[in-house]
């Protein structure tokens, strides 16, 4: 597997290298977020997966002109690129839902500009998360989600970008949903922890393997519960094989456990075990 995970092709998302800033297992790491690019040139990683989660979400460097111009600076400085953006923002502003109705044009105001910014920063793929609270769990949902995804593809195809989906739909769901729209501009992120949590098996994903623009490497426990790579229920070889079959060119970012302690040490562990499969 070696030829796979060269490190050209590794990457990490925010907030795995650096203490926990809020309650959430996941945000924006906005006092280390420059520290993490300082550990990833020490790892000699160079991509990193932008997060934009709700928490503080005006904040984020990446939301304004000043914020781009900080970021670009600190890319060069450590050698680093984006080719990822995930919007955990969704998970707490499902604006297909109808809870969220009166909200929506807020909500789809920002996620225009959050694409209109990734631009800037050379950022290839835009992750939508589906899971937790920005589930699909009725027709309803899926009509107003796939009406308004439509709305993007100008934009996309403007920058040449794509969004990504990141669902817990079952693998037929998942393959229903992604043919509707136009290959080019949309795809499939695959978190293979979050399969297994969901007690999906790869040789039935595989029928969605060919729109896989992005992975997320992870391992889960039967309980769900994100741990070491290789301590989980995560058929690493099965998916390396199967990604490889369906010539899978893409990224491999880590949203791995952190360690109570040193996180830069975890993340080489992971990084270890993955090149020793």
């Amino acid at each position: 597997m070696r030829n796979l995970f060269s490190l050209n092709r590794i990457g990490v998302i925010q907030g795995r290298i650096a203490p926990r800033e809020t309650k959430k297992y996941q945000s924006f790491p906005f006092k280390n977020w420059v520290n993490e690019f300082k550990h990833l040139k020490k790892l000699k990683i160079k991509k990193i997966e932008w997060l934009f989660s709700s928490n503080n979400f005006e904040r984020n460097p990446i939301f304004s002109s000043n914020g781009l111009k900080l970021i670009k600076k600190n890319l060069k400085k450590y050698n680093l690129s984006t080719p990822s953006l995930i919007v955990d923002y969704i998970i707490d502003n499902p604006f297909f839902k109808k809870k969220y109705q009166s909200q929506k044009k807020i909500i789809l105001r920002t996620l225009n500009k959050i694409i209109k910014n990734s631009k800037k920063l050379k950022i290839k793929y835009i992750i939508f998360p589906l899971l937790e609270g920005s589930s699909l769990r009725n027709s309803s949902e899926l009509k107003i989600f796939k009406y308004e995804m439509k709305k993007f593809l100008p934009v996309l195809k403007k920058n040449n970008q794509a969004i990504l989906f990141e669902t817990n739909l079952e693998p037929k769901k998942n393959l229903n949903l992604i043919k509707y729209f136009n290959k080019k501009y949309f795809g499939i992120n695959y978190d293979m922890g979050n399969s297994a949590g969901n007690n999906f098996s790869p040789l039935d994903e595989k029928i969605f393997f060919s729109f896989v623009k992005n992975v997320h490497i992870k391992d889960k426990t039967r309980s769900g519960k994100t741990v070491r790579l290789g301590l989980g229920r995560v058929n690493f070889k099965l998916i390396f094989r199967l990604l490889r079959k369906y010539k899978y060119k893409g990224n491999f970012i880590f949203e791995t456990a952190r360690a109570k302690e040193n996180q830069v040490k975890e993340i080489d562990k992971n990084l270890n075990f993955l090149q020793n499969l």
